[in-house]
């Protein structure tokens, strides 16, 4: 959901106000209060004087009370306190009350999203932590299957403490792998016994094993090789690295490389798309479309695109980089993933290949 009117939010001050003399003497504490004395340079607003609170400094009628996202905050502390918002939802975003216990605000989480309502704090207090899985998949091992095991997977599955739903919906790489380590359309088909006994198994494959399933999670359209595309689509999506406007960028389709300089919607198209600007006459135009002017460039140098069809060119630098490393420097813009994996069976190539200097810059972090 998308907050009704986007009003930008210009702070005019965000230096806090200190207390006259409060530099100069050190019982007097920087906390402002209003000088009173009937000579007080300040309060006569004399030159060169700090400054003091007015009515100026204040932030305009329409972004006052506004949240980063664009929302007015609203406290909820029940699912009737949230049905307020049923017809404000692109007005205020709710925030659970810290009061509130892990399972109501599974409840609350729940019903927002039955009503469309944006919740600003949804993953707090229900997070299960590592230790608690760590424990479980300890007694699994352990062929124990006593009371207290059971309880550790009620905490964990039924009371619905887990992060899973909320990971799998936001954190790209943790659903990507998730769901290609366990094959199934739908978190509820995953029994959690199923659950641990993946994890066990994890445990016990080769360092050559987990690689191979690494270089799996590369191949993005899953056609057996990881190419450039690839590897730059999953470090967009791990590193979270936003387009800005003067970012070196590259034409997805051509691997052509330009400055961005715009970024937004645009009149002859739906959606979001950026203008790049070439330094050879390899685009379409000079910045205008139609005769609305978004950037000025030399004719032919710029081109407009869709934003998904522009990678970040620190991306493809980081891609070509670490497929030399894995090809042993053939400057091969992608490798096959079914030789490759058959090559890595060998843990000595493994360790000298995890050893080797350099390393890309990309796996470092």
């Amino acid at each position: 959901v998308t907050p009704l009117n986007k009003v930008k939010i210009v702070k005019k001050r965000t230096k806090r106000f200190v207390r006259h003399q409060s530099d100069r003497y050190k019982k007097i504490d920087e906390s402002w209060r209003k000088p009173k004395g009937i000579d007080n340079r300040v309060r006569r607003r004399f030159k060169g004087q700090i400054a003091m609170p007015k009515i100026g400094y204040g932030t305009a009628a329409k972004a006052r009370g506004l949240l980063p996202n664009g929302f007015k905050k609203f406290v909820v502390s029940n699912v009737s306190d949230l049905e307020l918002l049923l017809m404000h939802n692109r007005v205020y975003a709710a925030e659970i009350a810290h009061n509130v216990s892990s399972r109501k605000r599974v409840a609350i989480t729940e019903r927002a999203q039955q009503l469309n309502v944006k919740i600003t704090n949804a993953g707090a207090r229900v997070r299960t932590t590592y230790l608690d899985i760590q424990r479980a998949v300890e007694s699994m091992e352990s062929q124990n299957n006593s009371t207290r095991t059971m309880k550790l997977m009620d905490r964990i599955v039924n009371d619905q403490r887990t992060p899973f739903q909320m990971l799998l919906e936001y954190d790209w790489l943790f659903h990507r792998i998730f769901f290609k380590f366990f094959p199934i359309e739908d978190l509820r088909e995953l029994q959690f016994n199923d659950f641990l006994e993946g994890l066990i198994s994890w445990r016990n494959k080769s360092y050559s094993d987990r690689l191979s399933f690494a270089f799996e999670i590369l191949d993005i359209d899953e056609d057996g090789i990881v190419g450039i595309s690839d590897i730059t689509r999953v470090l967009e999506n791990v590193l979270h690295r936003q387009l800005k406007i003067g970012d070196q960028v590259f034409n997805r389709k051509n691997f052509k490389f330009g400055k961005l300089r715009f970024l937004g919607t645009v009149e002859f198209a739906d959606g979001v798309w950026g203008g790049i600007e070439f330094t050879e006459p390899i685009g379409k135009n000079n910045g205008s479309v139609n005769g609305v002017s978004y950037f000025k460039c030399r004719d032919q140098y710029g081109l407009f695109l869709p934003v998904e069809h522009i990678g970040l060119k620190e991306h493809y630098t980081d891609a070509v980089e670490m497929i030399n490393v894995f090809t042993d420097g053939s400057n091969s813009d992608s490798f096959d993933l079914e030789s490759f994996q058959a090559s890595i069976q060998n843990e000595s190539w493994m360790m000298e290949l995890i050893q080797s200097d350099p390393i890309p810059s990309c796996l470092k972090g």
